[in-house]
C-alpha cells in the first residue's frame, strides 16, 4: 500500500493549476479586452450622431468641398501637393492625405469623413486605456479617465468637424508615440525607438498638437515610468545625461515642424498678431478670461 501523502504537502509546480500557455494567454488577457470592447463601444454609441451631419461652410469647404487637390482623390500628383500645402494657414501633409484618402473610397458623401474622424477618436481613447493600464496596473480607473477624455464635451468640435480631422489624426499618433516610448524604456529594443520617433513624426505631420511632446517626456519618466532613483539611492551624471540625449531627436523634429507651421501662418498673414504690444494681448487674455 503506498504511503499517504502527508497533509500538507505541495503538488509539483510543474503540474498544478497546469494550463495550456494559450488558455493561460488568453484568460490573462481576457478583462483588458473586454474593457477596450466596452470603451470602443461606448464611444461610437454617444458620437454616432455624427454619421447623420454633413459638411458644414465654415472650413470644410477649404479643406475638402472646394479643394481641387483633395477632391480628386489620393494620387502621386496630389500627395506631392500636400507635402508643401499651406492652404487653410497650416502644414500639414499628413491631414491632407487622409481627406483625399477619404474621398477615394468614400467620395464627397459625409458620413464617410466623419466615420474616418470617429475611429481615429476611438483609437486615441483605446490608447489612453492601454497606456494607463499597462502602467498603473489598475484597470477601472485608467477606465474611467478614459471614458472621460473620450466622452468630453471638449472632443465634441474635433470629432464632429470634418476640417478638425487634423486635431484627431495628431491625437492619435502622438498618443502611440509615447505608447513605444514606453516600450523603449521598459526593453531598450532600437524599434520600439524607432517607432516612437516615427509615429512622433506622423503626428507633427498631421497637426502641432503635440509640438511640446520633448518635454512632456521629461514628467513622463517621474510618472508613470517611474525613472528616477529610489529614495536613499544615488544615479551617476551619465545616465541623467543619457536620458536628456535620448529626448534630442524627438527635440529637433518638434524645433523643424515648428518652423515650418510659423512659416505657413505668416505667409497666410496669420501671425500678424505677433505686431500686437505684449501689454495688449495680456489685457485681451484677462478679459477674455
Amino acid at each position: 500500500m503506498p504511503p499517504q501523502r502527508r497533509r500538507g504537502k505541495r503538488k509539483p509546480a510543474g503540474r498544478r493549476g497546469f494550463e495550456p500557455r494559450a488558455v493561460r494567454s488568453v484568460s490573462h488577457k481576457f478583462p483588458t479586452l473586454l474593457a477596450c470592447a466596452l470603451i470602443g463601444a461606448a464611444t461610437l454609441a454617444v458620437f454616432a450622431g455624427v454619421f447623420r451631419n454633413g459638411f458644414v461652410s465654415f472650413e470644410d469647404e477649404i479643406y475638402v468641398l472646394k479643394n481641387p487637390h483633395v477632391r480628386a482623390g489620393l494620387s502621386v500628383a496630389n500627395v506631392a501637393w500636400a507635402a508643401t500645402a499651406t492652404e487653410a494657414s497650416h502644414w500639414h501633409p499628413l491631414t491632407w492625405i487622409s481627406h483625399m484618402t477619404d474621398v477615394s473610397l468614400w467620395g464627397l458623401h459625409p458620413a464617410g469623413h466623419h466615420a474616418a474622424s470617429l475611429l481615429f477618436h476611438a483609437g486615441s481613447v483605446l490608447l489612453v486605456f492601454l497606456l494607463l493600464r499597462g502602467e498603473t496596473g489598475s484597470a477601472g480607473r485608467s477606465a474611467a479617465v478614459a471614458l472621460l477624455f473620450g466622452l468630453h464635451p471638449l472632443r465634441v468640435e474635433s470629432v464632429a468637424w470634418v476640417a478638425e480631422r487634423k486635431d484627431v489624426l495628431s491625437v492619435f499618433f502622438g498618443l502611440a508615440a509615447i505608447g513605444f516610448w514606453g516600450d523603449w524604456i521598459a526593453r531598450r529594443k532600437r524599434s520600439a525607438y524607432g517607432a516612437s520617433l516615427a509615429l512622433f513624426s506622423a503626428s507633427l505631420l498631421s497637426n502641432g498638437t503635440f509640438l511640446t511632446l520633448p518635454l512632456l517626456l521629461l514628467p513622463l519618466d517621474v510618472w508613470p515610468f517611474r525613472r528616477l532613483p529610489r529614495a536613499g539611492e544615488e544615479e551617476p551624471r551619465s545616465r541623467w545625461t543619457a536620458r536628456f540625449v535620448e529626448k534630442i531627436p524627438f527635440l529637433v523634429l518638434s524645433i523643424a515642424a515648428a518652423a515650418a507651421l510659423f512659416g505657413a501662418q505668416r505667409g497666410a498673414g496669420a501671425a500678424e498678431a505677433l505686431a500686437v504690444p505684449f501689454g495688449l494681448r495680456l489685457e485681451n487674455a484677462a478679459v477674455g478670461s
